[in-house]
């Protein structure tokens, strides 16, 4: 995405597993919970121009710690992804949200959404609209609503619907891709909501070529990263994507 250096933070009992999967270029580091701890992410969380929590991140107690710190202490722009949206929802740290004076965006699936505004996943996905707007108001956050067809919404009453149907996607580790995806654009200053409506759209188009590379039935999460250069060069040159008749995109 153009960042140019990225650290993973995970809990001392990953990092071993972790080092093994990670690329050279990536640093890593492990999460602590004491009180030395936090004035060491005071200290370091301003050096990083965006955060993404939430993929890998698992639902054990110590979560609420680390989100309420992060929270609290971080000034940037700050992704929640996956368990850092369900720690939001199982410890109600709405209003932390809501206090948060920096971009936030939040991307969750039905059933994370379900869980975040109260609701059940079949009431989101009969009336995703509503949904979307309860999640906007309840957090003060940018919201990406994933499916086939994916909603965007901002605090300023905006939504952007980005519909480019791929059952290729429907795979796991694709939202985390789009997580990080947005994460590296609103860590080069972009403004949120143009972050999530271009990292949501470049993931499509990624997609698609990931699709016509390996066929929907076999792409994987992996097989999307590799195609991001190409999603950008196809931007960069111009050309229309070769999506199906009914993708669209429009504002709402």
């Amino acid at each position: 995405m153009g960042t140019g250096l990225v650290t993973v933070a995970t809990w001392k009992d990953s990092m071993d597993p972790l080092m093994v999967k990670l690329p050279d270029e990536t640093m890593a580091v492990a999460i602590g919970l004491e009180e030395s701890d936090r004035n060491n992410y005071e200290r370091i969380l301003p050096t990083y121009s965006s955060v993404v929590i939430g993929p890998g991140l698992g639902r054990r107690p110590e979560c609420k710690l680390v989100l309420e710190a992060l929270l609290e202490i971080y000034r940037g722009p700050l992704v929640l992804d996956a368990d850092a949206i369900n720690a939001v929802s199982d410890f109600q740290l709405h209003e932390n949200l809501q206090s948060r004076r920096a971009p936030t965006i939040l991307t969750p699936h039905p059933g994370e959404m379900a869980r975040l505004i109260g609701s059940s996943t079949q009431e989101v996905l009969a009336q995703p609209l509503i949904a979307l707007k309860k999640a906007v108001e309840l957090t003060h956050a940018v919201v990406v609503l994933k499916g086939a067809a994916t909603l965007i919404g901002s605090p300023d009453e905006v939504i952007y619907l980005n519909h480019y149907p791929n059952d290729g996607m429907a795979t796991a580790g694709t939202g985390d891709v789009l997580a990080g995806m947005i994460g590296g654009l609103v860590g080069q200053k972009l403004p949120p909501f143009q972050a999530a409506q271009l990292g949501v759209y470049l993931h499509s188009l990624a997609g698609n070529f990931a699709a016509q590379s390996h066929g929907h039935r076999a792409m994987t999460a992996p097989d999307i990263i590799e195609n991001i250069g190409n999603a950008f060069k196809h931007l960069k040159e111009k050309k229309e994507p070769s999506f199906p008749e009914e993708g669209q995109a429009l504002i709402l």
